[in-house]
């Protein structure tokens, strides 16, 4: 009589559950992959569009003081600073002796060029990311 060998045990050992469980594993896996996959790829491109946009920041910012007239980039830097939101941009020019000529008066990192800052909290020394 096979009524009374059926239970849980040989359930599981049934293959339409074992391709259930295994499809299910499956589409699991397969959606986990897919979302790494488009999150990798959506973080690729939007450090490539902030990257375009520092860059071509620079080079307006380059070109005023081509002539090596501090005052024009003076000036090109509170503009900008003036104009950024406080929240998405800053913008500081100092001096090689870390006196601060012109923008957003940040904490001092000690780096030169381009830093990534958190400035969620004013007033203490950010945290820099390296990108």
């Amino acid at each position: 009589m096979q009524g009374a060998r059926d239970g849980p045990v040989t359930f599981y050992r049934q293959t339409p559950f074992r391709l259930a469980l295994t499809f299910a594993v499956l589409l699991i896996l397969a959606f986990q992959l897919t979302g790494f996959a488009v999150f990798q790829q959506m973080k690729t491109s939007l450090n490539a569009d902030l990257d375009e946009a520092v860059r071509s920041t620079f080079a307006i910012l380059a070109d005023t003081y081509q002539d090596y007239d501090i005052q024009d980039l003076v000036t090109a830097v509170d503009s900008y600073a003036a104009k950024a939101s406080s929240s998405e941009r800053r913008f500081l020019l100092a001096s090689a002796d870390g006196r601060q000529l012109a923008g957003t008066k940040l904490p001092s990192t000690g780096d030169s060029g381009l830093t990534t800052l958190d400035l969620t909290t004013p007033g203490e020394k950010p945290k820099n990311f390296a990108r």
